[in-house]
């Protein structure tokens, strides 16, 4: 290994290291928000309830004061309830989230006339209770009552970020469990999904609808048991849902850096976009590279700057949802995409260009593209559009219950061992040294994994100290699988001389 790639390595890990001396503050106030905000509340649907009491012929109170043995702290309910009703929620100690259909969404008095302290508001469809007119009203509503509203996963209401901008701490990040995926129970897959909301993206309330298929006993046990794990986790019961430790956490932080939402997001961008292709410059001209300690100093080079990434982009309003990053996918693709061409030389680069073009060329380019640059970029994110294989799933989850946190595959099982791969090739081919052969496109596929590293840490919602798990799992196993493929390589090279 030569002396210039020690040298370039210790340069950018010693750089990554003064900045975040820079962004302790904020890192310290986000481990902080960690320990201290971790009081999750729990909703059932008064449908429910009622479909129950008939169903079992028993009345909605004693159900209802069944209920407080989890304990659920919201039952959600329409504005066109009874006053009985209502009441009798109220009596056992319930707030009510209330639902809005259509109408008061055009006149959201019926709704906020009845709202009481600790209530919330939610609407049915994709706009936000009186959008678009009365959202001041909302708002004013909200903030007299101490009031909540639910900011569900995965789901776009118009004039919510309105509402969000005027009251943030009284916006809850919500996980729903919707009644129409009940009617086929899955007790173990829900179980940890909704676990995972919690623990994992900083979902503080759990809207869990009843399985029609179950009975209201085994409903309840299923949420019993959401319940003691979570409190096995650390998690106490909040009895109305709020977002107030976690904004006053980060409103009396000390970090006084950045604190443009714009001069953020371009930071993190170019970090994201600059480091890896940073590694793969200082790699390229190192063609004695010892495959284990380069990759290992890649790995930390990518690692501090996704603990700088993190430090930096970890707020109130990123963690809870309310501003996503954007970019991600230009991260992803662009540092793969131009380090092909980086890896090169000028020569191959010139001799390629001079080629004649031709059909069968464009069709390669463009199967890569479609497949390959798809795949990557579609099984990314919380919401892939591929979707995960139950086979897939059962993996998944023996890794996290074995590993606690689950490495990403993209790392131990593509873009470490290829990078590892790539490395060896290049110090141990004396020959035969072109792009194709020389370990350079391994290197290429193998920045994968670097990109993931810078990745992971984009995830705010997430625990810092389980996204720095995750990358020291999908590091030490990237370098079995890797140690592994290198194994056969070598094999398969004996038998060819």
């Amino acid at each position: 290994m030569k002396a210039r790639t020690y040298f370039l390595f210790s340069l950018g890990i010693f750089v990554l290291l003064l900045l975040l001396g820079f962004f302790i503050p904020n890192l310290k106030t986000k481990l902080l928000a960690e320990s201290k905000d971790k009081a999750v509340s729990f909703e059932v649907d008064y449908k429910d309830i009622e479909a129950y009491s008939l169903k079992e012929s028993v009345s909605d109170q004693k159900l209802l004061l069944r209920l407080k043995e989890i304990p659920i702290s919201v039952i959600s309910l329409n504005a066109t309830a009874s006053p009985n009703i209502e009441n009798g929620i109220r009596n056992l100690g319930f707030k009510i989230l209330w639902r809005a259909r259509q109408i008061e969404k055009d006149s959201p008095w019926p709704v906020l006339n009845r709202m009481r302290t600790g209530d919330g508001v939610l609407a049915y469809e994709n706009a936000a209770l009186g959008f678009p007119i009365y959202l001041d009203e909302v708002v004013t509503a909200v903030m007299m009552t101490s009031g909540f509203v639910p900011l569900v996963e995965f789901s776009h209401q118009d004039g919510l970020s309105k509402i969000a901008s005027k009251i943030p701490s009284q916006m809850v990040k919500t996980h729903c469990l919707q009644a129409r995926e009940t009617v086929n129970p899955n007790l173990a897959l829900w179980e940890q999904r909704i676990i995972r909301a919690a623990t994992g993206r900083w979902v503080r309330h759990l809207q869990i609808h009843f399985s029609p298929s179950l009975t209201f006993e085994e409903n309840l046990q299923f949420q019993r048991k959401i319940f003691e794990e979570l409190k096995r986790k650390g998690f106490e019961l909040s009895l109305s849902p709020s977002s107030k430790t976690l904004f006053d956490l980060y409103q009396g932080s000390k970090s006084k850096l950045i604190k443009n939402p714009k001069g953020r997001v371009i930071f993190i961008l170019l970090m994201a976009i600059i480091l890896p292709l940073f590694g793969i410059w200082i790699v390229k001209a190192d063609s004695q590279i010892n495959f284990i300690f380069g990759f290992l100093l890649f790995s930390l080079l990518s690692t501090l700057g996704g603990v700088l990434i993190h430090a930096v982009g970890s707020d109130f309003y990123s963690i809870v949802g309310l501003r996503p990053m954007p970019g991600v996918k230009l991260e992803l693709l662009l540092p793969f995409l131009a380090s092909f061409p980086l890896l090169m030389k000028a020569s191959e680069v010139n001799q390629f260009l001079q080629k004649p073009l031709r059909i069968w060329h464009v069709g390669m380019l463009m199967g890569f593209v479609l497949v390959f640059v798809a795949l990557y970029l579609m099984r990314s994110g919380n919401h892939p559009v591929l979707p995960v294989l139950d086979e897939e799933r059962n993996f998944r989850d023996w890794l996290e219950q074995v590993l606690w946190v689950r490495p990403r595959f993209k790392e131990f099982l593509i873009g470490h061992p290829a990078l590892l791969i790539g490395f060896w090739l290049r110090a141990s081919l004396k020959s035969n040294k072109n792009f194709l052969t020389d370990g350079r496109l391994w290197v290429g596929v193998g920045l994968i994994g670097q990109i993931s590293i810078l990745n992971s840490f984009h995830h705010f919602h997430s625990l810092f100290s389980s996204e720095l798990l995750r990358t020291f799992h999908g590091i030490w196993l990237g370098i079995v699988f890797g140690v592994v493929g290198i194994f056969f390589l070598k094999k398969l090279t004996r038998k060819q001389v």
